[in-house]
């Protein structure tokens, strides 16, 4: 087997409280007992995986091959949903407050630009040549059609109610829209952003996916516990089957023989299973134990990041909306040297306090104590990382090694004042 430069299927399994679990390729494994036994060793997944971190205002860069984050991108606010440009190089990324449709660099991390997209913004897509972004905005009832070259929203499309989840067809043609306040898909031609047809496929439908063949779509009805099957050609339902509680996402596998449809539930009651559908007998073939609310995820990988990945967070705040390449190079090293400097600053205020007297020491302020010099020590192992990078400018090395003088004797302090307290604690 060659090795790969995209994920088969991800399935990420997801708590309400935003926890995140990756498990990659499950399918395969699952449904290749045809393979021989004489077949080559596993391939080795190579890319990137992007999370959105809704809840912490970030992004999390996972390596693929090392299941380790290079970094975490922080100050884009509630990020909900990403998409991956079909080229790898780019992925996109739409945020809640503000409500905007943002373009990162899927190798150097740099922030290209940004589009004011409309109310609640839900998901993102793109289609298949790369030229045009399409996100959905939920409060509006609208998706907004984004030209990627100039950067800059070209129309605001009027759909169903509460559109959600979309997915352009393997052509290019049409852009489908699940509405979830709603009981329809609305159908989008790309030539000319218009909304051509609204199809009436049941209760609440959240998400949707093309076949490969770009033959039928697939949307999950969340109120109705069940998968609509569409007509492409005919736009009709062809069929509905029903799978477990709160279906939300839906994905078709590459070689079109299953549809996996992950099945959150609610809040309340969580639930723990993916059905997973046989396409050509449109009934549930098996279903797949997972922790509480799962969401199935489509490949989010991009390129692999060449040299040395970066360890630090990057920080994104006060950047947006920015006008292109607004941070790469130095100014992305300053960011982080701020916050740094910011961070070492607290710490050395806080350290105040416990560093008074001599003697005894409370086991409250030697455990407080040790876990801040953990983090100094954390924190300079990334400016080690920072320095080594060769994107340092000299007075940006002169002044990262001031503050790491400066963190080396405030460890150095800390671990006599617990040496002394060692002695008499409470």
């Amino acid at each position: 087997m060659k090795c790969l430069k995209v994920i088969s299927v991800v399935s990420i399994v997801t708590t309400f409280a935003g926890a995140l679990l990756l498990l990659a390729g499950y399918t395969e494994r699952l449904f290749s007992a045809d393979r021989s036994a004489s077949s080559s060793p596993p391939a080795v997944v190579q890319g990137t995986i992007w999370v959105a971190d809704e809840y912490g205002n970030s992004i999390t860069v996972i390596n693929a091959a090392t299941n380790k984050v290079v970094p975490k991108l922080t100050g884009i606010e509630a990020p909900h949903n990403l998409q991956v440009s079909p080229d790898n190089k780019i992925v996109w990324a739409v945020t809640g407050h503000p409500a905007l449709a943002v373009m990162i660099d899927a190798t150097t991390y740099a922030l290209h630009g940004s589009v004011p997209v409309g109310n609640h913004s839900a998901h993102i897509i793109l289609t298949p040549d790369g030229r045009t972004a399409y996100a959905t905005n939920g409060e509006d009832n609208t998706v907004t059609a984004i030209d990627v070259s100039a950067m800059k929203a070209v129309k605001t499309i009027g759909v169903g109610r509460g559109p959600h989840g979309l997915r352009p067809s393997s052509d290019g043609k049409w852009v489908y829209v699940a509405n979830a306040n709603d009981t329809t898909l609305s159908v989008i031609e790309s030539a000319n952003h218009s909304k051509v047809a609204d199809i009436k496929v049941g209760e609440k439908p959240v998400r949707v996916g093309f076949s490969p063949d770009g033959k039928f779509v697939y949307a999950s009805l969340n109120a109705e516990n069940a998968l609509a099957k569409v007509d492409v050609a005919s736009r009709k339902l062809a069929g509905k089957v029903k799978v477990g509680v709160g279906p939300i996402q839906v994905f078709v596998t590459p070689d079109n023989r299953y549809v996996l449809v992950a099945n959150q539930g609610t809040k309340d009651k969580p639930s723990t299973t993916v059905s997973i559908v046989d396409t050509a007998t449109f009934a549930v073939a098996t279903t797949v134990e997972t922790g509480k609310g799962a969401l199935v995820s489509f490949p989010l990988l991009a390129q692999e990041k060449k040299g040395t990945p970066m360890k630090e967070d990057m920080p994104m705040k006060g950047e947006m909306p920015m006008k292109s390449d607004g941070m790469k190079g130095s100014g992305m090293m300053m960011g982080n040297m701020k916050e740094m400097h910011s961070k070492m600053m607290e710490m050395k205020k806080g350290m105040g306090g416990m560093m008074q007297g001599k003697g005894m020491m409370k086991n409250e302020d030697m455990k407080n104590m040790g876990g801040m010099m953990g983090n100094m020590s954390e924190m300079m192992g990334d400016m080690g990382h920072m320095m080594e990078s060769g994107k340092m400018t000299p007075e940006q090395m002169s002044e990262m090694s001031k503050m790491m003088g400066e963190m080396s004797g405030m460890m150095r302090q800390m671990s006599e004042r617990m040496g002394r307290g060692m002695k008499k604690t409470q």
